[in-house]
């Protein structure tokens, strides 16, 4: 009789997508950022599209300011497999299914057009933590933008994905409309 080996023996870690959306959430929750660095950071990046949008900087300075993310999840960031998925995440989390169905097609909308252009995504749901300790989070959905291309046509795409929305998010807003 051949000894098998154990499907997770201490050398083999599983795989992250593997884990329970329980197990993943519990991660996100413990890893969750701080709120006001998390804002921080959103102004920057609104910034940073708004300019690469206008024609301010080029694609390569886009890439370089860090604004492609590797693929991995950041710290406080939870991965959910689909829409449905987000959907059923947040009328679990949230108690409030109107609110839900809301914010999740807030990101359908985005998420459709990301497709319709041909782009991978990702969909997200972002923990943070006041000074308190309080826990707070947002869903949202992540294009992976080319790295290289008509550089043209990347901008029309990246707006038509942020524009998708009737209502604008504050993210969405700044990064079209911005500083002037």
């Amino acid at each position: 009789m051949s000894e098998k080996e154990p499907p997770f023996s201490e050398d083999k870690v599983p795989d992250k997508s593997l884990a329970s959306l329980e197990e993943r959430e519990r991660r996100a929750k413990q890893e969750a950022r701080p709120l006001a660095e998390a804002e921080e950071e959103a102004k920057i990046s609104a910034r940073l599209v708004n300019d690469f949008l206008r024609g301010r900087i080029t694609l390569q300075e886009f890439n370089e300011k860090g604004l492609q993310k590797t693929g991995e999840l950041q710290p406080g960031e939870l991965e959910l497999s689909d829409l449905e998925e987000m959907l059923a995440y947040l009328e679990k989390s949230l108690k409030d299914s109107n609110l839900a169905k809301e914010l999740t097609e807030h990101e359908r909308r985005h998420y459709d057009v990301i497709a319709e252009v041909g782009w991978p995504a990702r969909l997200l749901f972002r923990f943070f933590r006041d000074e308190k300790g309080k826990l707070f989070g947002r869903p949202g959905v992540e294009p992976n933008i080319p790295e290289e291309g008509d550089v043209d046509d990347i901008r029309k795409k990246l707006r038509q994905i942020i524009e998708a929305v009737d209502d604008p998010s504050d993210h969405d807003h700044l990064a079209t409309k911005g500083e002037e």
